[in-house]
C-alpha cells in the first residue's frame, strides 16, 4: 500500500540530500541517448568550457520527481510543469541537497506550485533551480 500525501500548505518545506553515482549515469546515459562527451569522456569535458565531467542535467532534475511524486507531498502526486535553470554543473559523487517550498496551493484544482532547488550540500551554491506545478487528485 502506497503512503497517502499529506496535505500541504503555503510556506511548507523539504529537503532531500542526494548524489549521484556512475551507475546513476551510465543508466540515464543508456536510456536517454544523451552520449555527449562531456558526461563520460574526462579529457573531453576537461578541454569544455565547464570543466571536469558533468551530471546530465536532466538526471540532476529528476530528483525533483522522485520528492515530488514519493515524498512531499507524495503518492499521487503527478507533475503539470516544471521549469528548470542550470546554473553549474553537478559531478558524480557529489553531496547535494534538493530543496522545496511551497508558493501557492490551490485546492479547488488539486494544484501546488512550489519552488524547486539543487544546491551543492558543502557550499551552498545553486546548480539547478525552477518551479514546479504539480496536482494531487487525492488531495492539496
Amino acid at each position: 500500500m502506497q503512503p497517502e500525501a499529506n496535505t500541504i500548505l503555503k510556506g511548507d518545506s523539504f529537503l532531500y540530500e542526494f548524489s549521484l553515482s556512475q551507475n546513476d549515469l551510465d543508466a540515464f546515459v543508456s536510456m536517454s541517448g544523451d552520449c555527449n562527451d562531456i558526461h563520460h569522456d574526462e579529457l573531453a569535458a576537461t578541454e569544455s568550457p565547464i570543466g571536469p565531467k558533468t551530471v546530465p542535467g536532466m538526471l540532476t532534475a529528476m530528483v525533483f520527481s522522485r520528492v515530488l511524486g514519493t515524498m512531499f507531498p507524495g503518492h499521487g502526486t503527478v507533475y503539470r510543469s516544471q521549469s528548470l535553470d542550470f546554473r553549474r554543473p553537478v559531478r558524480i559523487g557529489e553531496k547535494y541537497v534538493a530543496s522545496f517550498c511551497v508558493q501557492e496551493v490551490i485546492p479547488e484544482r488539486h494544484r501546488a506550485v512550489i519552488d524547486t532547488i539543487v544546491a551543492e550540500k558543502q557550499t551552498g551554491e545553486v546548480c539547478l533551480c525552477g518551479t514546479a506545478v504539480v496536482i494531487n487528485l487525492r488531495r492539496l
